[in-house]
């Protein structure tokens, strides 16, 4: 069987290469192919997530995942990390984020509006053209957006849906799918995608689908759950306090968070895969709150560790490389100075961060 697309670029970044350390960030130097050998640890940290950047991915993951970044920046840092000039994370590539006109994510520049089933393969033509590792397709509108933006409206017609996705399949291409109501996730399940993310309203029948496809479901929690009204501690307090989104969005998020809790849980109980991922920045905020929000919705910490790293990972198409601590894998890890099992927020105890075996960031010296 040929192998999956994210396989393939990480065996195209495995290329043996020291490095000195960098002048202009000071970043630690590391090697590629250094592996671990010890018994089994913690899992390394990977994270899923929207966007990096080389001066904080480095800090707090190994690996992200893109899912919508303009002029395919994402697909450029990850050939500038790959070449070992510059230490960051392993990057997951989508190019750009695949909407219609009219669709969703509009204001962040990071969108590309296609229309009729040959506007979608063109665009799909072109994101492999530039070097993504995957589609991310987006099939209905989300919480954050205009007033005719609306997470229960599904975007795309059938056939265009179906033209965006046979291509993909012809081409090896997994899709990423933005996808909020039951219909729309209904859809992309039964048309092969390999993630559903947000699934901010769901039903009985998506949960079987799931089980009968074998998707990964993200639930990015973050976007209907971090309002004024919702913060529960210091850092989410801070985070929305900054953030500063606007009244409208905010009832919006307010007004959708049963709904997204309700599913979530069930999906849970219902042992869907599940990954972790986010919508929000920073990223290191990013990883740490939903990790949070995972527990305060009924996760263990166990279960939100593992969705950040091993399942992560798997979902990326790299879980026999990267994920867990294991005699044959890559050392990626991370050093707390508390035990996240006992409070997921000891992650912010953050003293090492190995990528390969290397230090990437050393906060020891800070303190």
């Amino acid at each position: 069987m040929a192998p999956t697309l994210p396989t393939r670029a990480a065996q195209q970044s495995s290329t043996s290469m020291a490095r000195t350390s960098c002048p202009a960030c000071g970043t630690y130097t590391y090697t590629p192919n250094t592996r671990f050998r010890p018994e089994r640890l913690l899992p390394s940290r990977l994270l899923p997530s929207a966007r990096c950047c080389p001066r904080r991915s480095r800090r707090v993951a190994s690996s992200v995942r893109s899912g919508g970044a303009a002029h395919f920046m994402d697909v450029a840092w990850r050939r500038i990390f790959d070449s070992g000039n510059i230490a960051g994370p392993r990057v997951f590539a989508s190019g750009y984020f695949l909407t219609t006109t009219g669709g969703h994510f509009l204001t962040s520049g990071h969108a590309r509006e296609c229309d009729g089933p040959y506007g979608f393969v063109q665009a799909i033509r072109e994101q492999i053209k530039n070097g993504v590792n995957h589609i991310k397709l987006n099939l209905t509108g989300g919480i954050m957006g205009p007033f005719w933006d609306r997470h229960w409206h599904s975007f795309l017609l059938k056939d265009e849906l179906e033209a965006a996705f046979e291509l993909c399949r012809q081409r090896e291409y997994k899709v990423m799918a933005h996808a909020a109501n039951p219909d729309s996730i209904k859809q992309a399940l039964r048309l092969g995608a390999h993630t559903i993310e947000h699934g901010y309203i769901m039903d009985d029948e998506c949960i079987s689908l799931f089980q009968e496809r074998g998707a990964w479901y993200v639930p990015t929690l973050a976007i209907s759950h971090l309002t004024p009204d919702q913060a529960t501690n210091q850092w989410e307090r801070d985070w929305v306090e900054n953030r500063q989104t606007p009244p409208d969005l905010l009832a919006r998020a307010d007004d959708a968070s049963d709904e997204h809790r309700k599913w979530f849980r069930a999906a849970l109980d219902a042992g869907l895969k599940m990954a972790l991922g986010s919508d929000i920045r920073p990223l290191k905020e990013a990883a740490l709150l939903e990790m949070g929000l995972w527990v305060r919705d009924g996760a263990t910490p166990w279960q939100a560790l593992q969705a950040a790293t091993k399942h992560a990972a798997e979902l990326c198409g790299v879980g026999d490389e990267l994920g867990t601590l294991e005699a044959g894998k890559l050392a990626d890890m991370i050093v707390l100075s508390a035990n996240p099992l006992d409070d997921v927020t000891n992650l912010r105890k953050l003293e090492l961060v190995f990528k390969e075996g290397r230090i990437v960031s050393d906060k020891r010296s800070r303190k």
